[in-house]
């Protein structure tokens, strides 16, 4: 309550010039009928539009349609911003709102989505106005200070007649990750760098696997560009291209290169939300995702210490328990070890199965099924062997 009486204070001693033009303005409107708040929580919020540490939740209603709408963003951004920059970022980020004002009057928005036959304006005339809070906010959109935390509910009519709405979504989005598969806990994550009492994990969702790491940190937050620098300072397998944008994610071991080279920049999610990239914020226990347009959804593995797999094992250390096995194959009561040992690195993986005994060639084959990066060639003998 202390926030919401901070903001109204504000915009009327910003806009105190134009109080005695809005009271004939604001009467007409408040006689058309009693406003309904539009309930929506700001954790159900699909696609965050900028970036920053403060926030704000946007509704836009076109509620004059025969079948009246209502879509819901968030608004990310640093230091000061007004109900027009609210507008003007969203507008930045999601190319399917348009605008026009007409002086200071907000005269429609207008939302078209071809690829899903949807397109919403509202009509002009009425004058677009806006709650802050829960109450009248239809000063200027351009003078009104927001808050983080406020919540700005639009009206195509003024009427405020709808009571719910529908997460908008991110029309630059690839299809939505499965949870099942695409998912680690902290209690999985091998490889933890940085110091503190709060943390958050990294995954990187390549064409053909997904790695992570945990991050440790001290403090409320921190960004998801801190998380990357500080797995890069520490783990030598790790680098990245770009600031702002990510074009390239690295992993190396060995002689082999994991990456992506492309054009294209990548996405990155927080808890399977869109977010606002590399200054996004974090806290404790997030889950960062980043994938490029060209990666389908992997199961995430955890990346084991830089010194767990040596690149020239010795003699004495060519050998591996299955307490050490990070990826299990198969089912059952019994289990055995595969380990491939190319000309400059060996591999294990821990094999499951029911009975007394089983042939290496069926092992090889449910590995070989369950992993895309595993393969083989022959038969009753085998000429290659790949990863």
């Amino acid at each position: 309550m202390k926030k919401i009486t901070i903001t109204l204070t504000l915009c009327l001693a910003i806009v105190g010039g134009l109080q005695a033009q809005n009271d004939s303005w604001r009467a007409v409107h408040q006689a058309m009928g009693s406003p309904k708040n539009i309930s929506f929580d700001a954790s159900e919020v699909a696609y965050w539009v900028g970036s920053g540490d403060q926030s704000a939740l946007l509704t836009i209603a076109w509620d004059n349609e025969a079948t009246p709408t209502a879509y819901a963003w968030g608004v990310r951004w640093s230091g000061n911003i007004t109900a027009l920059g609210l507008l003007d970022t969203l507008k930045a980020y999601d190319t399917r709102i348009n605008y026009y004002f007409s002086g200071s009057l907000l005269q429609w928005i207008s939302y078209d989505d071809a690829a899903a036959n949807e397109h919403h304006q509202g009509a002009a005339g009425l004058g677009f106005c806006y709650f802050l809070n829960g109450d009248w906010g239809n000063y200027t959109y351009d003078n009104c200070p927001i808050m983080d935390g406020d919540e700005v509910e639009i009206s195509s009519t003024c009427m405020f007649t709808m009571t719910t709405a529908v997460a908008a979504t991110n029309p630059n989005a690839p299809a939505p990750f499965v949870p099942s598969t695409t998912t680690i806990d902290s209690a999985s994550i091998l490889y933890w760098v940085g110091s503190g009492n709060q943390y958050a994990i990294l995954a990187v969702n390549w064409p053909d696997t997904a790695l992570a790491w945990g991050v440790r940190f001290n403090g409320g937050a921190t960004t998801i560009k801190a998380v990357m620098d500080s797995i890069a300072a520490a783990d030598p397998r790790f680098y990245f291209n770009g600031v702002n944008y990510i074009d390239a994610i690295h992993f190396v071991s060995g002689n082999d290169t994991i990456g992506v080279e492309s054009d294209d920049t990548w996405m990155t999610s927080t808890n399977g939300v869109m977010n606002g990239g590399v200054s996004s914020m974090l806290v404790n226990g997030d889950l960062v995702r980043w994938f490029d347009w060209s990666s389908s959804p992997n199961p995430i593995y955890p990346v084991d210490t830089p010194s767990a797999t040596p690149d020239e094992p010795s003699a004495e250390d060519a050998t591996i328990s299955s307490t050490d096995i990070l990826y299990w194959v198969g089912s059952g009561d019994h289990s055995a070890i595969l380990a491939v040992n190319w000309a400059d690195t060996a591999l294990a993986w821990g094999y499951r199965f029911s009975g007394d005994s089983v042939s290496l060639q069926s092992a090889m084959d449910d590995i070989a099924t369950a992993d895309p990066r595993f393969s083989y060639a022959g038969a009753g003998f085998v000429s290659d062997i790949h990863f």
